[in-house]
């Protein structure tokens, strides 16, 4: 499969009552630089960065998205539509509800995030790893930011980027995450250098069997 050289983008635009913006995990830099890097190796071509988010229309679809696509952050932000366009951040629609917000470059989307308005949730659907954090700071077999998404329906990774590329082989189980958020998921497919994954839900301890590479 010929490799997309920028990020396929909904024709139809965002809806218009998409009033709200919902992204996982901390609003460090760190973490944002990272992983608008993934977005930036990937599509080459792209003239902007970006990284992945999803919209809402209401309270009620926040509460839907924090169940089942971002079950993983114990925390996460919402924003306004209007509050990141007049920061200058661009909202790009790709897979419905998924979103990429975009910038220039990974600097001033960052800076641009980071000064939004923004209001900070506890995830009521994320599940405590029973020992404590421990699991958090486990590295990674491959980074992917588990607000991706693509055509798929997937959160994806590079295979460049893997810590030990021969444990990444089609139906492993490995460790992905991205900062301090960590998760158990079966490596779907390999097309390329691009890796989609499929996580469980759940702490990490829970399926830490699952990780051969790691318990043999």
């Amino acid at each position: 499969m010929t490799a997309e050289l920028s990020p396929r983008l909904r024709k139809a635009g965002l809806p218009e009552d998409a009033v709200l913006v919902v992204r996982g995990n901390l609003l460090e830099a760190t973490v944002l630089r990272a992983d608008a890097s993934l977005v930036s190796e990937r599509y080459p071509t792209f003239e902007l960065t970006g990284v992945s988010s999803f919209y809402a229309r209401n309270s009620q679809e926040v509460a839907v998205l924090c169940e089942t696509k971002l079950d993983r952050f114990a925390v996460v932000f919402t924003f306004r539509r209007a509050d990141l366009e007049s920061v200058g951040v661009q909202i790009l629609a790709t897979r419905t509800p998924h979103v990429t917000l975009a910038a220039a470059s990974a600097d001033a989307l960052t800076q641009m995030l980071q000064s939004c308005p923004q209001e900070r949730l506890q995830n009521p659907h994320h599940e405590l790893e029973p020992g404590g954090p421990g699991m958090s700071q486990l590295p990674v077999d491959l980074h992917v930011d588990l607000n991706s998404e693509d055509d798929t329906g997937l959160p994806w990774g590079l295979l460049d980027r893997a810590a030990a590329p021969g444990v990444v082989v089609e139906g492993n189980w490995i460790v992905v995450g991205s900062g301090d958020v960590r998760a158990v998921a079966q490596i779907a497919d390999i097309e390329g250098n691009v890796v989609h994954v499929r996580p469980l839900p759940g702490p990490v301890s829970r399926h830490q069997r699952l990780l051969g590479h790691l318990t043999g």
